[in-house]
């Protein structure tokens, strides 16, 4: 799952993944808590890619919402983020990873491959 305001991020991602077998839900950002819990409680997702800047809810704001509830504290969250100090953005939101923007297809692949193993 990719969880991001940015329509073309949402487009590359769901291009890449899927040419790689992987079954991908695009969401572009979320205004309440229950409107992420509900896409992650219907699509199952193995990973979660949370954008940190978008309206509404926040990028830390979502995955500490997903770290805290019972059915979604298992899925590794990745932050998906161009700031600067995107590792301890990660760190503080209590994300497992993270991936810088831009990000080269390789290194979007070799995220995936790691956190969703």
């Amino acid at each position: 799952m990719v969880v991001d305001d940015n329509p073309d991020h949402l487009l590359i991602c769901t291009i890449v993944f899927q040419k790689k077998g992987y079954r991908v839900k695009g969401l572009p950002g979320c205004k309440e808590e229950g409107e992420l819990l509900e896409a992650v409680e219907r699509f199952r997702p193995d990973l979660v890619f949370v954008d940190h800047n978008m309206p509404g809810l926040c990028g830390a704001d979502l995955v500490k919402l997903l770290k805290r509830t019972p059915s979604s504290a298992n899925i590794p969250v990745v932050y998906f983020t161009s700031e600067a100090d995107i590792e301890s953005l990660a760190k503080e939101a209590g994300a497992d990873g993270y991936c810088r923007k831009p990000f080269e297809i390789a290194d979007l692949l070799a995220t995936v491959e790691r956190y969703a193993a």
